[in-house]
């Protein structure tokens, strides 16, 4: 079965907003902790912009995440565990 490969910017953005929604971090506090604009994390939350590299060691020290954490696609059956943990908090 052929499945169709995620754009970067998307799968980073699911990912970024997982771990902000687990952290329970809102994208302005964020951008405070990196020095940064709203917009901009808004940007990289939506999908229309990606961090240079710079900004994504900060997001990885702010965050206290792994570089993959951000940009690699996560398998179905880790998205619907980590959905049924989310939902039973």
């Amino acid at each position: 079965m052929y499945t169709e490969e995620k754009p970067q910017t998307e799968i980073f953005s699911e990912n970024l907003r997982r771990i902000l929604l687990d952290k329970n971090m809102s994208q302005s506090e964020l951008s405070r902790r990196l020095n940064c604009s709203v917009p901009t994390v808004n940007a990289y939350c939506q999908g229309t912009s990606m961090p240079r590299a710079g900004m994504m060691e900060k997001l990885c020290q702010v965050l206290n995440v792994t570089r993959n954490d951000l940009i690699q696609e996560r398998s179905r059956s880790e998205e619907r565990r980590v959905g049924k943990e989310c939902r039973s908090r």
